[in-house]
């Protein structure tokens, strides 16, 4: 493919629309950056549709391994000039390959959990950076899914994607109504744990055996009503210091980590 040197080129500025939120809505893709994510979201059964090398960011065998993935998908691999690379990166910052891909959300209903299914609740999340760590602490500790209720955020801001490392495309993610997926946790029949700070219990304290869903809520206001009543139950990590709250995805890592334990020590 011949080398795209202008920013006037219409793939280009697709790219360009595709770091837009509107943009990403009305076309129905999103922008990948670096080789790792896109081989994660290759593996993951998503549909890539181009992909964008640079000489100047791209090693032999980063362009042989995007090769590789184009040639697969049948796609063209298409350079660009460093100038051009520099347009199209996310923030400033220029890794090793950049893809569009196409957008997948999945339905709540075509969920089916196994016996000790563990799921996170997000609810009204509205920080990129906070979501990404929280799916790779859900990637590590194995949990089966995170349901991203009443979102605030685009699923496919660049910031989710980077700072998840590509967790993006291994944790199955549900977009959903926070009373849905209370609903939903219900009828399956989850023992749901809602982090509170006031919470009736020291989160070590709980069996968390069967299936499980722990809900944490937005970074400034928590929960919402929904969470408030029997049978969730309330839980809290112990604040010794003179701070009176923990990062979301911090508290999400220890929660996590916690059920974890509780399920392979019951094995």
């Amino acid at each position: 493919m011949p080398t795209i040197t202008s920013f006037q080129n219409p793939k280009i500025k697709q790219v360009m629309n595709l770091r837009t939120r509107k943009g990403r809505k009305d076309k129905g893709r999103f922008v990948v950056d670096g080789l790792r994510e896109i081989k994660r979201a290759n593996d993951s059964g998503l549909t890539i549709s181009e992909i964008y090398t640079c000489s100047a960011h791209c090693s032999e065998a980063d362009t042989r391994t995007l090769t590789e993935i184009a040639q697969k998908a049948n796609l063209p691999l298409h350079p660009v000039t460093q100038e051009v690379y520099a347009k199209i990166s996310y923030g400033d910052r220029q890794s090793n390959g950049i893809a569009v891909v196409e957008t997948r959300y999945r339905n709540l209903n075509d969920f089916r959990p196994e016996k000790n299914c563990r799921v996170g609740v997000m609810e009204r999340v509205e920080k990129p950076g906070n979501l990404g760590a929280v799916l790779r602490s859900a990637d590590a500790t194995q949990f089966s899914a995170i349901f991203l209720a009443d979102p605030i955020i685009d699923l496919y801001n660049p910031n989710v994607i980077r700072s998840s490392t590509g967790a993006i495309f291994s944790v199955p993610v549900y977009l959903c109504k926070a009373e849905e997926a209370k609903a939903w946790l219900l009828r399956e029949k989850f023992d749901i744990f809602a982090a509170h700070l006031k919470g009736a219990q020291e989160y070590t304290v709980p069996n968390y055996s069967d299936k499980t869903a722990i809900v944490l809520g937005n970074e400034a206001a928590g929960l919402t009503s929904v969470w408030e009543k029997e049978p969730v139950h309330p839980i809290r990590l112990p604040m010794l210091g003179t701070v009176d709250s923990l990062n979301v995805s911090v508290t999400a890592g220890v929660l996590f980590y916690e059920v974890l334990r509780q399920q392979r020590q019951n094995r």
